[in-house]
């Protein structure tokens, strides 16, 4: 099948990591994949199976809009293009107005919820054939805000591919890559910076601790520094005294930080599904988060936590302090096993094949 993934930016977040993963795997399976997108942080590499064209979807002005859609069509008829699949609410509004004109199937996906859902975002918000969203909490919110038909949607959960050498990583190597010590309880956030993810909540909940707690405990932060929310961070640390607790590690390849982990938090006001919660299950760290899109996939595999009230936060960190992770692992390994079974990408594209096979009539 000859597969169009269109979106505003393919940036290194979690939209862009899913559309890499899925780009990798369509082809795996025998596809051919073009990807249209605004830029590409991704820095993903065009292969026989794999082009790429830079469109500047985000512009305001009418002219080059009608540019954009006149070469996306291009893009489509030259390539005999199958299925166009939009991963941001731009691009799926290209593609309504492209099919008052020109005929495609078309799939929308829906990676956060909540997401401005007034009258004026509904009636720019355009899903084509089939939506997916990427937990049930997602599919809930289309159906009940978006005004999306329940029969349209469909729950595909994103997908990582699980590290192969789980047992390989040398964890006194880690920790000096990292400046980290060997003698702490190292406790974990892998996401991006920023005040949706909630970092300040894992500097109050370190405040809240006991001095002697206090000193038993790391804070590895990953993601770009820089900017007022890191900047924020920074000063809070300093106020409450706690910079041997904190470390900033920069973008670090997740599975190497969580193999020093002894837990994983992400106290988050929003998400789509928590890729980074689903990370830490393969590699068996014990994982809190709070009740977010994804929680429902989840519930039973995590430790919940409030990204207003650190309390559960600091409950568990004491727990881990004082007893070690043998009461986290019975519901760790539980955690490793619904991974396997329900989070890898195999499993995503699978599903997503099925959605594309249902609206362009392909098998």
């Amino acid at each position: 099948m000859n597969i169009m993934l269109f979106s505003k930016i393919c940036a290194r977040s979690g939209v862009g990591n899913h559309m890499r993963q899925l780009t990798d795997e369509l082809i795996n399976q025998g596809n051919k994949v073009w990807i249209v997108t605004g830029n590409n942080e991704q820095g993903i590499v065009e292969q026989d199976n794999l082009k790429m064209s830079i469109v500047p979807v985000s512009t305001h002005n009418p002219i080059q809009a009608i540019r954009n859609l006149i070469r996306i069509h291009r893009l489509v008829e030259e390539n005999n293009i199958d299925v166009v699949h939009c991963h941001h609410r731009t691009a799926a509004l290209y593609m309504r107005f492209y099919r008052f004109i020109w005929k495609i199937p078309v799939v929308y996906t829906l990676h956060i919820a909540p997401v401005p859902h007034d009258f004026i975002h509904r009636i720019f918000t355009y899903v084509g054939d089939k939506a997916i969203g990427v937990s049930s909490e997602c599919v809930d919110f289309m159906r009940d805000y978006l005004k999306i038909p329940q029969e349209k949607c469909v729950v595909i959960p994103n997908g990582i591919y699980p590290p192969v050498f789980r047992g390989g990583y040398c964890r006194e190597e880690l920790l000096r890559k990292f400046n980290l010590p060997a003698n702490k309880v190292i406790l974990v956030m892998n996401c991006r910076i920023s005040e949706i993810k909630n970092q300040m909540h894992m500097v109050e909940a370190v405040h809240q601790l006991t001095s002697e707690v206090q000193d038993k405990v790391i804070v590895a932060i990953a993601g770009s520094t820089g900017g007022a929310y890191y900047n924020s961070l920074i000063e809070k640390i300093e106020e409450y005294g706690l910079q041997e607790q904190f470390r900033f590690v920069g973008w670090v390849d997740s599975y190497e930080l969580l193999a020093v982990a002894d837990m994983s938090f992400l106290p988050s006001y929003s998400e789509g599904f928590a890729l980074s919660v689903a990370e830490a299950f393969f590699m068996k760290v014990p994982a809190a988060r709070t009740n977010t899109a994804g929680y429902i996939q989840m519930q039973d595999a995590v430790w919940k936590i409030s990204a207003t009230d650190v309390t559960p936060t600091v409950e568990l960190i004491n727990k881990l302090v004082k007893e070690g992770k043998e009461p986290f692992q019975n519901k760790t390994e539980y955690a490793y096993e619904l991974a396997n079974n329900e989070f890898t990408v195999e499993k995503m594209v699978m599903r997503t094949q099925a959605v594309y096979s249902e609206v362009t009539g392909i098998s």
